[in-house]
């Protein structure tokens, strides 16, 4: 078990990474300081987030616990990289709740598409 959650820490972080940083550039974080922040958030949040929805899916058995779990985890994600990014990023001219919400709307969505694809 604790090798699946392993493998899954490591493919989950480099994905959100890679969509997070690509998604960012495309919402003006351009400067490599705030590049850099994006990556460090993300290192942060998204373990905690990989780890608790692991354990619930892995004891209930269930991937609606696991997705309601998800969708709480989620709002409070959002709400905690807002709060680092208003006080970390320096030069990204796009609000930090927006930044936060949309770059989180996208890794949650290929976290999605790859459950889905996993099961069929």
């Amino acid at each position: 078990m604790l090798e699946a959650l392993a493998m899954s820490l490591i493919i989950s972080l480099i994905l959100t990474i890679v969509v997070e940083v690509t998604v960012s550039l495309f919402l003006g974080v351009w400067e490599p300081e705030d590049t850099d922040i994006v990556v460090r958030v993300n290192c942060i949040t998204n373990p905690v987030v990989v780890t608790i929805s692991f354990f619930v899916q892995e004891l209930s058995g269930s991937m609606i616990a696991k997705y309601a779990v998800l969708i709480v985890l989620e709002v409070l994600v959002v709400w905690t990289e807002t709060k680092m990014y208003r006080r970390w990023l320096t030069a990204c001219e796009t609000k930090p709740f927006k930044l936060a919400l949309v770059l989180n709307v996208f890794s949650f969505g290929l976290g999605v598409v790859l459950d889905i694809l996993c099961l069929l």
